[in-house]
């Protein structure tokens, strides 16, 4: 969520005063002030919704970023699920917030953008891209698990997607060479990837999730997907409010009282 216009001149002092009132109101758990980072924010988790919120101060690029993440997402339908899969086995091995050197929101995206910009099926078939989701999954995790050699080679999602690199385009670096270079399409001069010090950790990460879905099926029936994610108090509480959704959609009106007998 991003206040514009807000007038606030001292944004730190500003976003402390938000988690301040969120607290004193017990509108949010988990309160988190990031007032040195490159965007400065406030991070919490909602109470009564439990989804986690992100609050910043006249950041300008985010409803610009907000757009065009939505047009993506309308022209890649597999986009919007492999993210919230990847969104998840990041979370759950705390690899997610960039604060602690993992993957956030935005570079996910745009990792899944170039995978599929980029996939061989596209090629193949005439632009179509594989619509089975576990195929993509596991090119997913071999792709940034093993195929990509982030020392040298960056992504982009422009001009349909393609890998650079990144000496060339200016974005190796000296301390951190092991780095994934991500460039933002927004702000071509922009790594989205150079604060994601834990990478490494990440491509591990994706190297066993690799394993683990390509191994041979150990019982009949067994849900690949579970190899990988685990069905924590929080997934299963998500699931059963979407099932009662799915439950009472589903569930004819009772029919109209009879009409009153006549005396």
């Amino acid at each position: 969520m991003v206040v514009l216009k807000s007038g606030c001149a001292d944004i730190p002092s500003g976003l402390r005063r938000v988690a301040s009132q969120v607290s004193r109101r017990n509108l949010g758990r988990n309160l988190l002030v990031l007032s040195k980072a490159r965007i400065p924010i406030v991070k919490f988790q909602d109470i009564a919704s439990n989804l986690n919120f992100d609050i910043s101060f006249d950041v300008y690029g985010g409803p610009q970023a907000a757009k065009f993440i939505n047009e993506m997402i309308g022209n890649l339908p597999q986009m919007r699920p492999l993210v919230m899969i990847l969104k998840i086995f990041l979370q759950q091995r705390e690899l997610n917030e960039v604060y602690s050197g993992g993957v956030g929101s935005y570079a996910l995206i745009l990792m899944v953008n170039v995978l599929l910009m980029t996939h061989a099926s596209r090629m193949e078939r005439g632009g179509r891209i594989e619509a089975c989701l576990g195929t993509l999954l596991i090119d997913f995790f071999e792709l940034y698990g093993h195929t990509l050699d982030m020392f040298e080679v960056g992504i982009s999602c422009r001009k349909g997607g393609f890998f650079y690199n990144k000496r060339e385009y200016g974005f190796w670096s000296v301390e951190r060479p092991w780095l994934l270079s991500i460039e933002d399409p927004l702000d071509n001069d922009s790594d989205i990837g150079k604060n994601s010090f834990n990478i490494q950790k990440v491509k591990q990460a994706f190297q066993f999730a690799f394993t683990l879905l390509t191994a041979p099926e150990t019982e009949f029936g067994e849900l690949f997907l579970m190899r990988i994610i685990r069905m924590d108090s929080l997934l299963v509480q998500r699931l059963a409010k979407k099932k009662s959704k799915v439950v009472g959609a589903l569930t004819p009106p009772p029919p109209p009282p009879p009409p009153p007998e006549e005396e």
